[in-house]
């Protein structure tokens, strides 16, 4: 039998004929020597796998700091925070709300973050009522030049006003939120409710008003009722805002603003002639009444001062009758004193008659009623001078 065979059993060397094969005996020793080869591939090894692990581990330890970062959230000094959970949130009642700072949140999809801008002012603008602006024009904030000779109602916004005039409105308004849990779970979309509730109060507010009133009155009445309106939707669909400001522009067509112009400039060059008719009324009456009150005064007043005339005359009789009663002669001479004295000066010649002649008879008296007229002295005139121009 040979010593080599075939099988596929295993060698055991117990089993007879089945010897394991002798080492080599080294020079000079009867042990194997170890291979350098060998050595050096597994120590080689050794050190790829120290490397590998080493830089695993930072990889896992980068990851998991990426992880935590990426569910970090922050929180700004005028924003609330919300976890929903499996799309409910986190908390109940005011605890829903974070408050500022860093907050930790698990990975979606099994959490998701939300802020809600509790003090920031928020815009919502109206999409009705306001013709068609193309997205460049109305970028660069300026009007379309260019428009059709009619009004397009599917592309041109308009709204009806209460005396079936068409007019074009545009407005906006800032908003707080107030109720920030209602604001963001009551409803899917918020803001596209506000911006439903900014169109129904313009043509509410348009369909109240007239036209006349719009553009001569200005937006004022207007945009308070589109506040009372927008404030009124905002309270029956509690959606936990508050308004801030309110801008509102009001425009006729396009296709007849000249017309408009013209009517309004007549309208108005009419209202200032009023204006200036009453004024010019109200200062006549003013006047007249100033007038009227000066004739009052001045009539009482000379009223005043001819009854205090009369009465002192009264009493200046009174008293004189009652020297006449005691002494009618003395009264006599003594007024006649008095009479001499008033007129004397006033008078350019004076002549003293007795009331008798020497004789006891009567004076006879001739008067010269033509007297010759005194013709008074004036001095003549300077001579010219020789000089002549």
């Amino acid at each position: 039998m040979s010593d080599h065979h075939d099988h596929d059993h295993p060698h055991d060397p117990a089993h007879p004929g089945h010897r394991p094969p002798a080492a080599a005996a080294g020079p000079g020793e009867g042990s194997a020597a170890p291979d350098p080869d060998s050595d050096a591939a597994t120590q080689a090894l050794a050190d790829a796998l120290r490397r590998s692990f080493a830089i695993l581990r930072v990889v896992m330890g980068l990851l998991i700091a990426a992880f935590l970062l990426s569910n970090l959230h922050t929180v700004g000094p005028e924003e609330r925070g919300v976890i929903l959970r499996l799309g409910r949130p986190v908390g109940q009642g005011e605890g829903i709300l974070l408050q500022p700072g860093l907050h930790l949140a698990w990975p979606y999809p099994f959490d998701e973050f939300r802020t809600i801008p509790i003090s920031r002012l928020l815009q919502v603008s109206s999409t009705v009522g306001w013709y068609y602006v193309d997205a460049a024009t109305r970028a660069a904030g300026q009007a379309e030049d260019r428009f059709s000779a009619s009004l397009k109602p599917v592309r041109d916004g308009y709204t009806l006003t209460g005396d079936a005039n068409i007019v074009h409105v545009e407005a906006s308004f800032s908003y707080r939120i107030t109720e920030p849990g209602q604001y963001i779970f009551a409803f899917e979309n918020a803001p596209a409710l506000l911006t439903n509730a900014l169109n129904n109060a313009i043509h509410y507010a348009s369909c109240q008003s007239r036209v006349d009133d719009l553009l001569k009155a200005g937006v004022a009445g207007f945009k308070d009722r589109v506040r009372d309106r927008l404030a009124t939707l905002i309270q029956e669909q509690h959606l936990g805002v508050t308004v801030d400001t309110l801008n509102v522009n009001i425009e006729v067509p396009r296709q007849v603003k000249d017309d408009f112009d013209r009517v309004l400039a007549t309208s108005t060059r009419v209202e200032a002639d009023k204006n200036n008719a009453q004024a010019e009324a109200d200062r006549v009456v003013k006047d007249a009444a100033a007038t009227a009150g000066s004739i009052v005064v001045s009539a009482r007043s000379e009223r005043d001062n001819e009854v205090k005339r009369i009465r002192d005359e009264a009493r200046s009789f009174e008293d004189r009758l009652n020297g006449y009663r005691k002494a009618p002669e003395l009264f006599r001479r003594r007024y006649l004193s008095e009479l001499m004295q008033r007129v004397s000066p006033v008078v350019d010649q004076k002549i003293h008659v007795p009331s008798t002649t020497p004789d006891g008879h009567g004076w006879k008296f001739r008067l010269l009623l033509n007297r010759e007229e005194q013709v008074p002295n004036v001095a003549p005139a300077p001579a010219p001078s020789g000089d002549k121009h």
